[in-house]
């Protein structure tokens, strides 16, 4: 009895394991960790340069906090995906004290020479406060296809300003109109990023009004309140994420599986070209097929049958690589789908008896 509990206690551990191996598996290199600390961390993203596709993107996990957390530079990572990342943000503050005199810090994002780009599409550089301008002065970085090399251009700003006269003119929930804050749209390409405030008004600074912030934000995840404005919250607003694009390589699709040693999407997978933010490309497991695209056999098989709600089949599904087919059982005939011919039953012919007098 003995003997068979404990091969029975060995067979679960090993199932346990393999169980873990296939889920990591499906979404790291072999020997990788999935996690750094609560944060999942899929390849092309790794932990250590032998776990991820290039240098950046070599994960920090820091384990200085509990639990462990990942950082992109000095910047903390609070979601990866197959096409971006989310980031904490750093925000930019100014204060006057009681005296008048200005505390400031101003923030930036150093990202040169890697594939990571500033969201254009759903980032917004946000500036809250009264009567204060933000701006954000940008480096855009392009890469020559032919040659790989890179150019840095200068000058790419963004700003906005804001104005009010006590919180009674705050508007809540809102920053179109800029009172007490602001927003404005980020060009594409930015990967280096410096901001800072700029006061633009002409009255004594001794209340609680005369603090202003500036940040890249989210725009579906921040919803401006009165309450921001007071610096005691500022520290709040770095958890409001803002969005990072990456590519896994600096040339187009069609350029790319030229070279099969460096092109990055794996079988059952498709290669898209960026559209916004930036230079390269990035991979899709292919219809019919989910995991990870960048990892051999990565992207495995769906089996639509498990569940009615993914196919439309009225009687017998059956399962194939990438797809499915609908079918009837025997005495009934169509093509078996819901929304075709569905399957109806064959009619029976009755014999005819002949009567002789």
């Amino acid at each position: 009895m003995t003997a068979m509990l404990l091969l029975l206690i060995i067979l679960v551990f090993s199932l346990m394991i393999a169980s873990a191996t296939a889920i990591n598996g499906n979404q790291t290199k072999p020997g990788c960790e999935l996690y750094c600390g609560n944060i999942t961390v899929p390849y092309p993203f790794g932990m250590g340069k032998e776990c991820s596709i290039d240098e950046w993107a070599n994960i920090n996990c820091s384990t200085a906090f509990s639990p462990p957390k990942p950082f992109i530079g000095n910047i903390e990572v609070i979601e990866f995906s197959q096409n971006e990342v989310r980031l904490k943000n750093l925000v930019a503050t100014s204060c006057y004290n009681a005296s008048g005199f200005l505390n400031g810090f101003t923030s930036s994002f150093y990202l040169s020479g890697t594939p990571y780009r500033f969201s254009s599409t759903k980032n917004k550089f946000t500036v809250l406060g009264c009567n204060i301008t933000g701006l954000a002065i940008s480096v855009r970085q392009t890469v020559n296809y032919s040659t790989t090399s890179v150019r840095q251009t200068v000058n790419y700003s963004s700003g906005c300003g804001t104005s009010c006269y006590g919180r009674e003119n705050i508007i809540q929930g809102s920053c179109s109109v800029g009172s007490g804050c602001c927003q404005s749209s980020i060009p594409e390409g930015f990967n280096e990023i410096y901001i800072e405030l700029l006061d633009t008004s002409v009255e004594n600074h001794t209340n609680s009004l005369s603090c202003g912030a500036a940040f890249i934000a989210e725009e579906d995840k921040y919803k401006f309140k009165a309450s921001d404005l007071n610096f005691r919250n500022f520290p709040s607003l770095t958890e409001v994420p803002m969005v990072l694009n990456f590519a896994v390589g600096n040339q187009k699709c069609e350029e790319a599986k030229q070279n099969a040693t460096t092109y990055a999407c794996k079988e059952n997978s498709y290669c898209y070209d960026l559209v916004d933010d930036g230079t390269g490309y990035l991979c899709n497991c292919s219809d019919g097929y989910k995991g990870n695209p960048y990892l051999n056999q990565g992207c495995q098989d769906v089996d639509e049958c498990e569940n009615p709600s993914n196919n439309d089949c009225e009687k017998i599904c059956t399962n194939t690589q990438g797809s499915y087919y609908c079918s009837c059982p025997d005495g009934l005939y169509g093509d078996g789908k819901k929304d075709g011919k569905g399957c109806t039953k064959k009619n029976k012919e009755f014999p005819i008896l002949q009567l002789t007098l």
